[in-house]
């Protein structure tokens, strides 16, 4: 009994703390990889906020916010940090972008830092090949 007090206590007290990215998380900057979608890559997390290890395993998934509206949940995969992102379903305009983490606990972290991009009007190529007759 003494010992299932102490693991709902630990529980309780990890489910409380929260995640640091000052401690080394950067969302890289993102660049197209095709028209529509965007390539991301960061540095998970490896501190709570009160300096305490953080193991990758104890993380559950990534979300990807974009002016403040979640556009992407992603999976958690140790060791892929990387991830493509289709942009087809957004508007046009400006948009700033960072990364939370969420752990099993269900802690959800502060967020990374803002990566910027802009999606402008689909236009069409201009013609080539003019010549005259």
């Amino acid at each position: 009994m003494k010992r299932l007090l102490q693991w709902i206590v630990a529980v309780s007290l990890l489910a409380s703390l929260t995640i640091d990215y000052d401690r080394g998380f950067t969302l890289r900057a993102a660049y197209a990889q095709q028209a529509g979608s965007l390539t991301i890559s960061w540095t998970p997390p490896s501190q709570y906020t009160d300096g305490a290890p953080l193991l990758e395993q104890e993380l559950d998934f990534y979300t990807l916010y974009c002016n403040g509206s979640e556009v992407k949940q992603i999976d958690m995969v140790i060791g892929d940090h990387t991830d493509v992102v289709d942009l087809t379903g957004l508007p046009t305009g400006d948009y700033a972008c960072q990364l939370t983490t969420t752990t099993l606990l269900a802690a959800e972290s502060g967020p990374s830092n803002s990566i910027n991009f802009t999606i402008g009007p689909r236009v069409p190529m201009a013609p080539a090949g003019l010549s005259s007759i």
